[in-house]
């Protein structure tokens, strides 16, 4: 069973992905944006982590991505950043993109890929991450 940490702002969104991983045996904490992230990062120190990008401000995920991989602490815990930006913005943000490579994340998804394909990149990462 890993220990897995959602931050994102979108409850609803964060509810229905708790259900689903803790139907594979997941324990699953949520925190609705990064200062509360943090302080359960610092205590819980969780296998993964799902961040968001937008919370209570543009960017945010990105900022505490960097954070979380600047800090020996926190660096080998796999971050995947699981974003809704291209529904409420438009914009396209492919991070096979030149300027996007630098973003310290192991995986990066839109929401609308669906449960099924995030929680196949859950396993994923997490059994690379324990071998």
């Amino acid at each position: 069973m890993s220990k897995i940490l959602i931050i994102d702002d979108n409850r609803e969104y964060a509810e229905s992905l708790e259900i689903a991983l803790q139907a594979r045996s997941h324990q699953v904490m949520w925190a609705p944006d990064s200062i509360i992230g943090m302080e359960i990062i610092e205590s819980e120190l969780p296998d993964l982590i799902i961040l968001d990008i937008i919370m209570s401000s543009i960017g945010e995920g990105v900022l505490l991505a960097y954070k979380l991989k600047s800090d020996p602490r926190y660096a080998c815990i796999p971050i995947i950043m699981l974003t809704g930006i291209t529904q409420l913005t438009g914009l396209q943000f492919n991070p096979k993109n030149k300027e996007e490579e630098i973003l310290p994340v192991e995986c990066y998804m839109e929401k609308s890929e669906g449960l099924v394909a995030l929680c196949s990149q859950i396993e994923r990462i997490l059994a690379r991450s324990n071998n």
